[in-house]
Formats: structure tokens, sequence, C-alpha cells
């Protein structure tokens, strides 16, 4: 009898702890539709201005590459801004763009957010795909949720308009689909987000050390929609004419290299020492970085570790090493190596408290660069030199986090 209850007493608590969690993330979610949606939409997002007018362009023919968009903010103040992205995210902007300002603003608001919940439905997945309790999966899709939600660079995105949260989505995807075996679709959704923005191609090279041809076929069939698509557009074919005439500028980050906020690697390197526009010393750091991520790439994963995540997270920090532009928005993406990270348990308590203190300390210390840079800024001397590196040394970090738990297992032929 005494046994029953026990047994009655844990089920009930079980539960209790279950249903407590469904009404925090509940609350979360309201949270992030004020915050994301309501409030966001609200304001100029001044990159989403940049997407209706290239996408207005589009419709009419003209080139979305060469000219210079003008954004008004408050005060009159003018921002002139460049289209960075592939045609093909101008001509699915296009719906949008018909729309008015403030009903596009709204849906795209709208749009962001529900990437954001994809990419929490695809964090559920991998955890459950992991080798953790019901209770302790529940638990850290509550916690990561919250992270995720509180993640400066995702909100600051929103803010500027931007489309990482969509790109967010498709890489989380991609990694759920990859690691499901479900190689086509897969590569069809990497293809989608490479076409939309071009750095995320970079993460082929994980089907390709694996031999996954069955994702390499499924990035040439999206790659064909996506061509398929640009062709419907009124200017055609023509607008990838369009773009690979300014590819080789677009591809090198040289139209926004240049500004203060920009910590891309090899930048926030070489600039200290006066050599950061010599290409070749460029290509010597990005190739340091790719070899080093290659060493992640290659290795085993731990045995009964019940998933193989971490090569994917140390894909998405290689990207965002190698990007000849990494603005701050962009660290959004940092948030599916943590969670790589954070779905490999380790066994020990005291090893699980401090494993958690690193990477939510990480994440909260990736949220304060830009206001870190901004101060050191308006101080000057060497110190925009050393908070321009925060960045690249937290990704850094998380990928040499990845390589420290995998390296006793050596390397896959």
């Amino acid at each position: 009898m005494a046994l029953g209850q026990k047994e009655q007493s844990q089920a009930r608590s079980l539960f209790e702890s279950r249903a407590l969690h469904a009404a925090l993330l509940l609350l979360l979610l309201l949270f992030g539709a004020y915050l994301f949606v309501w409030h966001t939409s609200r304001t100029i997002l001044l990159d989403a201005a940049v997407y209706r007018e290239a996408a207005l362009r589009l419709l009419n023919a003209e080139s979305i590459y060469d000219h210079v968009y003008e954004v008004e903010v408050e005060g009159g103040k003018l921002f002139k801004l460049y289209y960075f992205h592939t045609p093909l995210w101008a001509t699915l902007f296009i719906p949008l763009a018909l729309q008015s300002v403030e009903q596009a603003r709204l849906l795209w608001c709208c749009i962001l957010f529900a990437s954001l919940l994809g990419s929490v439905a695809a964090v559920d997945v991998l955890a459950a795909r992991s080798s953790l309790s019901s209770y302790q999966r529940s638990l850290r899709l509550l916690v990561l949720t919250f992270l995720l939600f509180c993640f400066e660079p995702v909100y600051w995105g929103f803010r500027e308009g931007q489309v990482d949260a969509l790109i967010l989505l498709l890489i989380a995807w991609w990694m759920v689909c990859s690691i499901s075996r479900r190689s086509i679709l897969a590569g069809v959704i990497l293809a989608f987000a490479a076409w939309i923005k071009m750095s995320p191609v970079l993460l082929i090279i994980v089907p390709m050390l694996r031999k996954q041809w069955g994702q390499l076929l499924g990035f040439i069939i999206g790659s064909l929609l996506s061509v398929a698509l640009v062709s419907l557009s009124p200017l055609g074919l023509a607008a990838f004419s369009d773009f690979s005439s300014h590819f080789a500028a677009l591809a090198a980050g040289s139209l926004e290299g240049h500004y203060e906020y920009n910590f891309a690697a090899d930048i926030s390197l070489l600039k200290p020492f006066g050599l950061h526009e010599v290409p070749a010393l460029k290509w010597i750091v990005r190739s340091m970085i790719f070899f080093g991520a290659l060493l992640v790439l290659r290795c085993k994963p731990p045995p009964g570790s019940g998933n193989d995540y971490q090569p994917y997270g140390a894909a998405i920090c290689m990207m965002l090493l190698l990007a000849p532009v990494l603005w701050f928005h962009h660290l959004a993406w940092l948030f599916i190596p943590v969670v790589a990270l954070a779905c490999q348990a380790p066994v020990d308590k005291e090893s699980r408290v401090r494993f958690a203190v690193v990477l939510i300390g990480s994440l909260f210390l990736a949220s304060q660069t830009n206001l870190l840079h901004m101060h050191a800024l308006s101080y000057g001397g060497v110190l925009p030199h050393l908070t321009r590196l925060l960045p690249s040394l937290l990704i850094a970090g998380v990928l040499l986090l990845s390589f420290r738990l995998r390296q006793s297992q050596g390397f896959a032929p």
C-alpha cells in the first residue's frame, strides 16, 4: 500500500511539474507575441523597408542592386542602404510588398514570429531525440525557449526587420531532417536558406563530408526550384544577370565591410594591426578557421550519446566565422550550436551545472557584445579592437567546446 501511494505521489508530482512547464511556456509565447509582433511592428524595420522596395523594383523589371535605398527614420534622418540578398528573396517578398506599409510590417513580424515558433518546435524534436528523460526534455525546452526569446540578437534582428529568424527556422529544420535521415528534404531546405541568404551555402560541407548524396541531390532540386520561382518575376532570369554582376562585391562584403559594427572574424583579427584590407591575409585567416572547423566536423559522436548534433553546430559556427560581414543580429544563428551542445547531456550533476552555466553565460555575453562595442567606440583607443573580437571569440569558444566533448573519440574515416 505504501509503495502504491509513493508511485501515485511521484506520478502526481510529475504531472504537476509538466503542467507548470506548459503554463510557463504559454506565458512565454504570449510575451513573445507582444514583444516580437505587437511592439516591433510599430517600429521602422529598416531592412524590411529595403526588401519591400527591392520587391517593387523587381515587379517593375528594374535592377535591385544598382540602387541605393533610402529609408527615413524618426527625426527625418535618412539611412542609405543596399540590397544584399539574392533575387529569390525579393521575389518571395512581392506579396508583402503589394500591401500597405503598415500591413506589410505587421504581416512580416507575424511571419518572423512564426519562424521563431517553428525553431522552438525544431528544438523540441531535437530534445526528444536526445538521451534525456521526459522531465528533462520538458524543462530543457522551456529554458531554451526562454533563452531564445531573450537572446538580444534575435530581438535586434526583429527590430531591423531582418530575415534572420526565417534563416534560423530553415537551419534548425535542416538539422532535424539531416539527423532524421530525410536527406532530400534536408537538401531542399538548405538550398532555400542559401538562396535567401548566401552564407548558409557553407553548410553543404556537412553532407559532403558524410557522403550524403541524397542531401546534395535535394540541394540541387531546391536550387532549381529557386531559379524557377525567380524566372516567374517580371525581370525573369535577367535578375540573375543583375545578381552575378554584383556577386563579387556582395560575397566579399566590400559594400558594407568597412562599417564599425562589422564583427567579421578576419577583419576583427587583422584591423588592430592595420592589415584588414590585405586580401591574402584575410584568406589565410579564413583558411585557418575552415580547417579548424573540419577537426570537429570529422569527429565521431560520443558512445551512448543518442545523438550526433555537434557537427551541425560546428558547421554553423564555421559559417559565422567565415562570413565577410558579421552583424550583431547574425549571432541569432549561434543559438543552434548552443542547442546542439545542450542536447548533449553530461553524465554527473556537477558537470551538468557547470555546462549550463557556461552555455547561459555565453548567450548572455553574446547579447551584450553590441552594447559593449558601442561604449568602446565612444572611448576610442584600443578598446574597440578588443570589443570587436568578442563575437568571434564566443563563436570560437562554442566550436572548441564541441571539439572538447568529442576529441577523445578520434576521427571518422
